[in-house]
């Protein structure tokens, strides 16, 4: 799922455990540790994409040459 529909999807569901009675810190500690991790993981995933598509006898095992572009 694509990064920034999944965030929406989980501050959504941050915002209705608002209104059944999590506290508004609470709530938005959880949606921004998760928005954290993920986007620290996206980050080092693209970092790794580039670097290996710069070494041509290393393309073939890279993520992107055995997955495509899923995202």
């Amino acid at each position: 799922m694509n990064n920034a529909v999944l965030g929406v999807k989980n501050l959504i569901s941050q915002l209705l455990q608002i209104q059944q009675g999590k506290s508004v810190i609470e709530a938005l500690k959880v949606y921004e540790a998760e928005v954290v991790e993920r986007g620290s993981r996206a980050v080092l995933d693209s970092l790794e994409d580039a670097v290996s598509l710069t070494k041509l006898d290393e393309l073939e095992k890279s993520r992107i040459y055995q997955q495509g572009l899923r995202q």
